[in-house]
């Protein structure tokens, strides 16, 4: 099976599609699709410090494609000065729990697929990148998401079957009210 991940930093400033500016950080991987993560900064040194995280956090992706191309972390980074980045990394972990608190991740495809979910909990590179802990608050955010769509879904069935059973009902005394009027 072909390897695709794909994982990238883009800013958007105020424009049409977005009327707010924030750094959008896209993922795709084989078993989940793509999705993206929003995040906000209150100033540039935060924005800074975040890309700098994502720097950081990268070098373990690559670090685990060794495997299929040996050397290619030394390739494309300055490892001595990556390494030193971990206190940037630990702050893009911080904000990636705020934006996932804040305005969940928005998936390409199919954003309430079980199985979509499920594997968020076996992919090691994504739990890598977002933090075990933020991987929990995904799959907690989605299944509490779940739950309330199928309890909505539920409610609308009870309230069909209800407006159901009242309109026979409307219909019965109908047709007694004519049947005993016309006897």
């Amino acid at each position: 099976m072909p390897i695709h991940r794909k994982y990238a930093i883009e800013h958007h400033s105020t424009q049409e599609k977005h009327n707010y500016p924030h750094l959008q950080f896209k993922f795709h991987t084989e078993e989940i699709g793509s999705f993206c993560l929003r995040l906000s900064f209150n100033n540039s040194e935060e924005y800074k410090d975040a890309i700098l995280g994502f720097i950081y956090k990268i070098k373990n992706i690559l670090e685990d494609l060794e495997k299929f191309k040996p050397g290619i972390s030394e390739d494309m980074l300055v490892l001595d000065l990556v390494n030193s980045l971990s206190k940037e990394g630990s702050f893009l972990s911080q904000k990636i729990s705020e934006s996932i608190e804040k305005y969940q991740i928005e998936f390409e495809n199919n954003p309430s697929s079980k199985n979509k979910i499920n594997s968020f909990k076996k992919n090691p590179l994504l739990i890598e990148f977002l933090g075990n802990e933020n991987v929990k608050k995904v799959i907690e955010k989605y299944q509490k998401k779940r739950t309330l769509i199928e309890s909505e879904t539920k409610t609308r069935e009870d309230i069909l079957s209800n407006l159901t059973y009242i309109l026979q009902t409307i219909n019965v005394y109908k047709l007694f009210f004519v049947t005993t009027t016309t006897l």
